[in-house]
């Protein structure tokens, strides 16, 4: 019997709409058929309500503005790296320094910064400090799906149907985060857990609760839910073997996230910015 997951599919192969979770239709295990989803409440007996009327089309510069989004946190989460839990300021010291490694993930997305803080001296700054990182991190999965609704005409994303395009799984593992987060709730719920390990790897869990490291979760979510905005939105194409561009170029090369992880790409002397589509080359 079919589990209710909150997420129904119009499945060819299956009559009526079926509960779709973890990648496939409840109805027959498959994904081959699948239409497209849609967030459903439950009619009597378990069934999924009806599908809604819409589909999902995104306005022009949606992209645009999820690649803002992104470079912005990141530029944010550059300033409140995470610190040792528990650290203390020396006795006296009302200063507090540090900066980017020179060979630091965030030089690589172009992001190098030396903050000096004036902190009052004393325990707690560091617990102050990753609970601002861990704040921004929470804010990007929030203002990303808020994207999404307001280009859809500041719609609920319940009004709509969601094509089935690589991206679609992804879509609904963030919807389900941001409302967890928004509702002050713990990232323990066993379908969020099994769906991140699914996605994004093992690890992604840490203690039975789902992370949001920027570089294992955020960057390869967002860059998957990029392309999948890009599936949906007007006037644009997902090109064959797409991938996002995550890293400033440099004589080597740079990296870009795909559905199958991160990769690099050689240079070719294309200029090349974060957040821009590419194909991969066979």
């Amino acid at each position: 019997m079919s589990t209710n997951t909150g997420v129904a599919c119009k499945c060819n192969t299956c009559a009526g709409p079926q509960w779709y979770d973890e990648g496939v239709c409840q109805g027959c295990r498959t994904s081959q058929e699948i239409e497209f989803t849609w967030v459903a409440g439950s009619e009597k007996g378990g069934s999924p309500r009806a599908a809604p009327a819409k589909k999902l089309c995104l306005e022009p510069d949606t992209c645009k503005q999820l690649v803002e989004v992104w470079t912005d946190a990141v530029l944010v989460r550059a300033l409140t790296p995470h610190v040792t839990s528990g650290g203390r300021v020396p006795p006296g010291q009302t200063t507090v320094s540090y900066s980017s490694p020179a060979d630091g993930w965030y030089v690589k997305r172009g992001v190098a910064v030396a903050v000096k803080l004036n902190v009052p001296s004393g325990q707690g700054f560091a617990d102050k400090l990753n609970r601002a990182g861990g704040w921004t991190n929470q804010s990007l999965l929030v203002r990303v799906m808020a994207t999404f609704e307001a280009v859809a005409g500041d719609r609920d994303i319940r009004d709509f149907r969601l094509p089935n395009k690589p991206g679609m799984r992804e879509f609904h593992h963030a919807r389900r985060l941001r409302n967890k987060i928004a509702h002050g709730k713990p990232l323990t719920d066993q379908r969020l857990v099994h769906e991140a390990q699914e996605l994004l790897g093992a690890k992604t869990v840490e203690n039975g609760t789902c992370t949001l490291d920027i570089a294992l979760v955020l960057e390869p979510l967002w860059a998957r839910l990029l392309l999948y905005a890009r599936s949906l939105e007007k006037g644009l194409v997902v090109p064959a073997r797409p991938a996002v561009v995550v890293t400033e170029p440099d004589d080597t090369g740079f990296d870009v996230q795909t559905f199958g992880g991160m990769k690099t790409v050689p240079s070719t002397g294309v200029p090349a910015d974060i957040g821009d589509v590419i194909s991969l080359p066979a």
